[in-house]
């Protein structure tokens, strides 16, 4: 019982060990992540094709207000992503935005 015992522990605190780490991978790693999808959204895009840049690459879809729109990283839990400036429909400017 205690051999079965041992080995249920082991694997329990390997999981858990696992589970942190890609959570903490997630959270620690969003803002280098989120910077390089901010330079590839290039000028001139349409807010179309903003959203299927956004499916594609693991952000959540554009919430436009006021001529900015924001997109955020699914795991980093909407602390890190990019503010998009649009005029007319069409990106203007990209930048990464961290809320911490």
């Amino acid at each position: 019982m205690n051999r079965r015992r041992y080995w249920l522990n082991q694997t329990a605190g390997v999981v858990l060990l696992a589970a942190l780490a890609y959570v903490g991978y997630g959270w620690l790693g969003a803002g280098t992540r989120t910077t390089h999808l901010c330079e590839a959204i290039t000028p001139g895009m349409s807010y179309g094709a903003l959203n299927q840049f956004a499916d594609s690459h693991g952000l959540r879809r554009a919430s436009e207000r006021d001529g900015v729109a924001t997109l955020v990283e699914h795991r980093s839990f909407g602390r890190a992503g990019c503010q998009v400036t649009l005029q007319a429909g069409r990106v203007i400017a990209s930048a990464p935005a961290v809320n911490d």
